[in-house]
């Protein structure tokens, strides 16, 4: 049985993502000109700061008109699926530069489509830091935005970026981040300016500065040298509202670097922990790349021992050859080598493509245009293979051009660029497919002619009121619980996701019904004998397939919805 009209407003008002209703408006030539709002649901009066009333019967070049003058045609956009039906996705700035949004428009007929839209901003801005932090140009490090970019993946109210002097017992405040006027307030309150301030640490500081990189309950005090007296920052914490201050180390091969301090407005936690760490170990390789690059830079009769002493993986190439002629202890280190008698005889290419005939291509190219950078995989003395992020250059040793290569381990790295796009696939809460992931899959899998293709939908039951007598925890366990079922019945081809707040679904590629209804079996079968569940686990189920190339995936995922609400009606009934 199909949803109910009060039970369809119902989920499209309660959704977590923005959801408006259109109709299309076309010129006298038919073409289309603008679209009419007809009705949004809270997450859209949220995301827009306006009711529905003032939102729902206007135009929309009425109520944004920076979207018509934006570079991407929205207008043309939503009018080509409201005419020709089907769905399209677009992942643009929406209705800011600054706020990126993943938008999915689909025809539902009559000239009337719908946006459904969710922010992707951080998911955004994360890609875009982590890209700029390990490809810096040669330079110092920006440190104003360094600074920036922490206080907005942190959600703090101020933040400063200081960076160890050579001492190890001081530091300097290299730039901060907040209300330029507060900034300069707070600058006058204490008497001097705060970037470029050197700190002096005492030894209580320096021993909470070890141990775990993130340190959230700190207050200024704890913070402070002895040069800021304890009546200044009483007026410092009245006259900004600072509670709580957050510590980052920053850290590279344990050793300390500098730290960010984040200053939170009252009442505000520290958002994104995991991202903040991240973020830390990625300043922190950056800021070693810079200091390695600097001595780089250094007179030729300091390169010796530069290059016996320098942290980075150094080697020294023939041009012509590849043939290796030195290396320094951390390029040892690097490859688990003791000497350079043992480098030179194990095989360190580690097969195509990174293989000598093209390392020579790299340094032919590097002869002919300059430095060249690139990442290589490596293999070392024990048969194991490690990503580096290398510069090589051609320098003139005894009057002979030779390759160096400043080479970093940057396989921790690779690992944490497979973390983001890690979290930007899977739902936090279950550890499943997210709904990004479903619908790219589900795409491609379109777009191949992948039949047969099945679907099988699942509503968890009576999750709300789970929540709502039993609290959120055990609601949580419930849609773990379920997540841990699907992925205990459905093989490997088969690929679950959480779509919903209780909703899942599963493709099943080259899957004809029977094998679909099978698996809705198995599902069932699962649930009625889980005995882990902190209440009995209760899901309607409902599958359909698509056979042929012309039948629209989005009606069988319908016809599976349709399947689903019957199964759910057909429980109530029963009970």
């Amino acid at each position: 049985m199909s949803l109910s009209s009060r039970q369809a407003q119902h989920m499209i008002q309660e959704a977590p993502i923005a959801i408006a209703h259109h109709r299309l408006l076309v010129d006298d030539n038919g073409l289309p000109c603008d679209y009419e709002i007809l009705s949004v649901n809270q997450a859209f009066e949220e995301m827009m700061k306006l009711s529905a009333g003032k939102i729902t019967g206007r135009r929309m070049s009425q109520l944004f008109p920076q979207m018509v003058g934006s570079a991407f045609d929205w207008i043309g956009f939503a009018g080509e699926v409201a005419l020709k039906g089907g769905r399209q996705v677009t992942e643009q700035p929406m209705f800011s530069d600054e706020i990126w949004h993943r938008v999915v428009v689909e025809s539902v007929g009559d000239g009337c489509f719908t946006f459904y839209i969710s922010e992707i901003t951080m998911e955004k801005r994360l890609i875009a830091i982590s890209e700029k932090l390990l490809t810096m140009p040669q330079g110092e490090l920006d440190a104003q935005w360094v600074a920036d970019e922490v206080r907005f993946i942190s959600g703090a109210k101020y933040a400063t970026f200081d960076l160890y002097r050579p001492d190890g017992r001081s530091s300097v405040t290299m730039a901060v981040s907040g209300t330029h006027g507060h900034v300069e307030k707070a600058s006058r309150i204490l008497g001097f300016n705060l970037v470029g301030k050197v700190w002096t640490y005492n030894e209580s500081m320096i021993e909470r500065s070890r141990g775990a990189v993130v340190r959230e309950g700190l207050r200024m005090r704890d913070l402070m040298d002895d040069s800021v007296p304890a009546a200044v920052i009483y007026v410092i914490e009245k006259t900004f509202g600072i509670e709580e201050m957050v510590a980052v180390s920053i850290e590279k091969d344990e050793k300390l670097i500098g730290d960010f301090i984040l200053i939170m407005a009252k009442g505000n936690k520290l958002q994104n922990h995991n991202l903040v760490e991240i973020f830390a170990r990625l300043a922190g390789m950056s800021l070693e790349r810079k200091r390695i690059e600097r001595v780089l830079k250094e007179s030729e009769e300091k390169f010796r021992s530069f290059f016996a002493t320098a942290p980075g993986g150094l080697t020294i190439r023939s041009v012509e050859t590849g043939e290796l002629l030195d290396a320094n202890p951390a390029a040892l280190a690097m490859s688990g080598c003791d000497t350079l008698e043992e480098m030179k005889a194990i095989n360190e290419w580690a097969g195509p493509p990174y293989t000598m005939e093209r390392g020579v291509e790299i340094f032919r190219q590097a002869v002919e245009a300059g430095a060249q950078r690139f990442e290589w995989l490596a293999r070392r003395a024990d048969g194991t293979t490690y990503w580096q992020d290398v510069l090589l250059t051609i320098v003139e040793i005894d009057g002979v051009k030779r390759a160096l290569a400043n080479s970093l381990d940057i396989t921790r790295n690779k690992e944490m660029q497979r973390e983001i796009e890690y979290l930007s696939y899977h739902d936090q809460l279950t550890g499943m497919y997210n709904r990004r992931y479903y619908e790219e899959t589900l795409n491609r899998l379109e777009k191949e002619g992948i039949l047969p293709l099945s679907l099988v939908m699942l509503d968890v039951n009576g999750l709300k009121m789970a929540n709502d007598v039993y609290g959120h925890q055990i609601g949580d366990e419930l849609l773990r619980r379920m997540a841990l079922i699907l992925e205990s019945v459905c093989t490997q081809s088969e690929i679950c996701a959480r779509i919903g707040g209780d909703e899942f679904i599963i493709l099943l590629p080259e899957k004809d019904a029977a094998a679909a209804k099978v698996l809705e079996e198995k599902v069932l079968q699962a649930m009625a004998m889980d005995e882990e569940s902190p209440i009995p686990l209760l899901a309607a189920v409902g599958c359909a397939t698509k056979t042929h190339e012309r039948q629209d995936v989005l009606e069988v995922l319908r016809q599976a919805e349709k399947r689903m609400y019957e199964h759910k009606f057909n429980q109530r009934q029963f009970i």
